[in-house]
């Protein structure tokens, strides 16, 4: 089922959570609503579970205004990032609960409902556990539990409220590959809340970064990852390194270093810019050249996993530390805590406030 959100608002009082929001979600895709605290992504989703109601706008399913109809009318499917499984009820029980609740002339017969559960059982993989109460389960099995029990009503729209944030990173990490592959299956249309990047990247067909109640950036993960659209998206899309320097004629300096710029900046500004650099888009090198000019000292080394993470010590021309990753595969020789290298600012992108040069 396709989602139409017209130039939705929100009010809460006098404070705007949601600001003339517009999004189409297409039948089958998963997005996710990514974005800090108060951006205003965990009430669109409660909207379009009809948990809240918009002040102005349209909301529409398949072409059709559902903004007037209960939550129970909508035929979607919400998951709690706290589970909220009834604990005096089996797996099998609370899976089966909502089928059991529909009203006679909707409700399938018992075998019917044996088939469902047990179908849904087995597509978490908790069988074996059907029998166990929710106290004798662990936080990811009572997850897929509550997602299970969200489908058993057959939804058109899977709705997700941060659904793995109770979870420790390792059972996170599983349950993400096992929602992409369970959505794979069944093909349900679903949007679920996160501010874990990471969880984003792995699960989303697409994201859509919100803040202030505004969506400021929609697109696919390697659209929002490579392509920012803008300041905001960059600071909080993945570690950035924030550096200021200064544009003079058609050289970039940093400090008292200084190189010819790639390509013309917006016809030639002049004056102060912000650079920003990823940890995996910095360069370094022992030797100094026209390419690597910005003096740099290794003040920490870690492996984390697939790749090496550095923080550097600027000689001179930056008070903070900054963050450099190399891939495992990416270097010959790993640097040495205290060694001296120089650093490229070749790949810095560069703002004037909040505008991109």
């Amino acid at each position: 089922m396709n989602i139409e959100i017209d130039n939705i608002s929100k009010f809460f009082n006098s404070v705007t959570v949601l600001n003339n929001v517009s999004l189409n979600v297409e039948s089958g895709e998963m997005v996710a609503l990514l974005g800090p605290s108060g951006s205003g992504k965990t009430t669109l989703l409660r909207i379009i579970a009809g948990l809240e109601y918009h002040n102005s706008g349209y909301l529409r399913f398949k072409g059709k205004d559902v903004g007037h109809l209960a939550p129970q009318d909508r035929n979607v499917g919400f998951v709690f990032q706290n589970y909220a499984l009834f604990r005096h009820m089996t797996v099998l029980e609370n899976i089966a609960f909502g089928i059991r609740m529909l009203p006679r002339c909707k409700r399938p017969s018992e075998s019917m409902i044996k088939y469902k559960v047990n179908y849904l059982l087995n597509i978490i993989q908790l069988t074996h556990l059907s029998d166990y109460y929710p106290v004798q389960l662990s936080g990811g099995q009572k997850q897929r539990v509550a997602l299970a029990r969200a489908l058993a009503l057959d939804p058109e729209i899977l709705l997700l409220d941060e659904p793995f944030s109770a979870l420790d990173a390792q059972v996170r990490k599983e349950l993400r590959r096992w929602l992409r592959e369970l959505h794979n299956t069944m093909e349900f249309t679903s949007i679920f809340v996160t501010h874990d990047q990471d969880e984003a990247m792995e699960v989303a067909s697409r994201i859509v970064v919100m803040n202030h109640g505004r969506i400021e950036q929609v697109g696919t993960p390697r659209d929002v990852w490579s392509c920012p659209a803008n300041r905001f998206v960059l600071e909080f899309f993945g570690d950035v390194n924030h550096l200021h320097g200064e544009i003079r004629g058609t050289e970039l300096c940093i400090g008292m270093y200084h190189w010819p710029l790639l390509f013309n900046k917006k016809l030639y500004y002049q004056g102060a810019v912000d650079l920003f650099l990823r940890p995996w888009e910095m360069l370094i090198s022992k030797t100094c050249d026209g390419f690597y000019l910005l003096p740099i000292q290794i003040v920490d080394i870690s492996l984390r996993g697939h790749y090496w993470q550095l923080r550097v010590q600027p000689l001179g021309w930056h008070n903070n530390l900054l963050t450099v990753i190399f891939g495992i595969r990416d270097i010959k020789s790993v640097p040495e805590y205290g060694m001296y290298y120089y650093l490229s600012g070749q790949n810095a992108r560069l703002y004037v406030g909040e505008e991109a040069l």
